[in-house]
């Protein structure tokens, strides 16, 4: 499979905030930037989370009371780019945090 790929720098962002979540408003200054998320393009979101690998306890980023730290993406961002853009299933390693 060849799709067009569309990257959405974030991570200067996560540097600041482990918990960051692309929201749909960063998805869209994105587009005013760079175009229109092409139709059926994978989207990848650069968090350079990988640069904690191989270190698993990095990786989890887990606080004081065991629960895990990592960026993700917001659903209203999942929600326009699958309607919109018509952008193929998300596929994560990690579970994708919605926030309240």
């Amino acid at each position: 499979m060849i799709l067009p790929l569309v990257c959405i720098d974030v991570h200067e962002e996560c540097a600041k905030k482990p918990d960051y979540t692309l929201t749909l408003e960063r998805v869209k200054k994105r587009e005013t930037e760079h175009g229109k998320v092409p139709t059926g393009a994978f989207v990848a979101m650069r968090t350079d989370w990988s640069r904690r690998w191989p270190d698993a306890e990095k990786m989890a980023n887990k606080d004081g009371q065991g629960v895990a730290h990592y960026p993700g993406w917001s659903l209203p961002a999942l929600k326009y780019l699958y309607e919109e853009s018509k952008t193929p299933p998300l596929v994560t390693k990690r579970p994708i945090p919605i926030p309240d």
